[in-house]
């Protein structure tokens, strides 16, 4: 017993030497409205709701760096009315955490109203899902945002139940540099133009980015690691070419492609996950060296009326296209009319009944139904029926 009190008494002791001493576990509850400004400090953390939060018009919530603030139940959530603000900015060494703890289910989160403003950097959102704070179509989000006065900066949304971050109410608010990751959908955007740049998207179920009719995002300078983007917006143009796409999976799995953009060589191929089309505008280039998956029979790249593909690779570094369901050969490449393409040092591996609706151009691993169409010093190989197919008047 002497030994063992002998050690107690010199890791106390060790622990004053060196200025040790354990922080506070105290608690501080919140819940309500906050109405004149208010700061969270570290010395009072962690807070925890025991009921939804709102803050009002007028009223800015300041949170130290350090802080951590806990949603015990799934049903809480944090409201930035119209005219209140939220002012959480960290820093890379304590950065603020907002963590949902409910064992039963995922829900809470942060909403940003319109007319609410916000600050929102090195900031941590862990766990949540289901956020009904009342922003109209912005539902089910970890962070809802329908106002343009709204930062996000050098942060991650982790775990989210169905939506990382929805934004919605024609609002243009700025996400940067931010790490989503493990959530079925990353950022949802209803509408508005929102700055999307920088960011890093990995471990997403569904689709990192989707963007319906009312959406006019700027996306650019993001990493997308094995997700996809899907934008279902005519006209939409406001993806940029330096967005890159790692491992695995096609930067769109299904729908439109309705803007620019450029598959990189990043060493790992690109997998079709759907059929996709590139549409009325737009311009697909890939680099040199890339190869392009296709798993299933059914799926195809069709070239759309006034879209383009520029897949120029090198004779050192061509461009692959392989099909690689086990079971049968199909899908392919099919260019429409008014499409056009410029295909050199160019690869089309074991494809055959592509049915791109390109009229009499079917059962081909190639179709044309465009003048404005090349492929130089290419190869077409292991057709199951047609390696090229030239219809329309090409």
């Amino acid at each position: 017993m002497r030994h063992s009190f002998h050690l107690t008494l010199t890791l106390i002791a060790t622990g004053i030497v060196l200025g040790a001493a354990p922080r506070s576990q105290a608690q501080t509850n919140v819940s309500g409205t906050i109405a004149s400004n208010t700061t969270w400090t570290l010395t009072g953390s962690p807070y925890v709701l025991t009921g939804d939060l709102d803050v009002g018009s007028g009223a800015t919530l300041t949170i130290e760096a350090g802080v951590e603030v806990r949603f015990p139940d799934y049903r809480h959530s944090l409201d930035i009315l119209d005219g209140g603000a939220l002012v959480a900015e960290g820093t890379q060494a304590e950065p603020i955490r907002f963590v949902e703890t409910d064992p039963v289910d995922q829900g809470g989160g942060v909403a940003f109203f319109g007319g609410s403003s916000g600050s929102l950097s090195y900031f941590e959102l862990n766990y949540f899902g289901e956020n009904r704070g009342g922003t109209g179509a912005v539902n089910s989000a970890a962070l809802s945002i329908a106002s343009s006065a709204v930062s996000l900066t050098n942060s991650s949304v982790v775990g989210s139940e169905y939506r990382a971050i929805a934004v919605a109410g024609g609002a243009s608010p700025t996400i940067s540099n931010n790490n989503i990751t493990n959530t079925p959908t990353g950022v949802h955007i209803f509408d508005g133009s929102p700055t999307i740049t920088g960011n890093t998207f990995s471990g997403i179920g569904s689709r990192a980015m989707y963007v319906v009719e009312g959406g006019q995002p700027l996306v650019s300078q993001n990493t997308f690691v094995d997700a996809s983007v899907e934008a279902a917006v005519s006209g939409y143009a406001g993806f940029a070419s330096d967005n890159i796409f790692e491992i695995g999976r096609t930067y769109v799995s299904s729908g439109v492609v309705g803007s620019s953009a450029t598959l990189l060589h990043i060493g790992t191929p690109y997998v079709l996950l759907n059929d996709l089309d590139v549409g009325a505008g737009a311009t697909l280039t890939i680099e040199p060296g890339v190869e392009v998956q296709f798993p299933d029979y059914r799926y195809s790249l069709d070239i759309l009326d006034g879209g383009a593909l520029i897949a120029e690779g090198t004779q050192a570094d061509p461009i692959r296209f392989v099909e690689t369901d086990p079971e049968d050969n199909g899908g392919g490449v099919a260019f429409f009319a008014g499409s056009s393409g410029s295909l050199s040092y160019f690869e089309l591996i074991d494809f055959g009944e592509i049915f791109g609706g390109t009229g009499a151009v079917n059962s081909a691993a190639l179709s044309i139904a465009s003048s404005a169409v090349s492929l130089t010093n290419s190869s077409v190989v292991g057709s199951e029926y047609r390696a090229i197919a030239v219809a329309g008047g090409a």
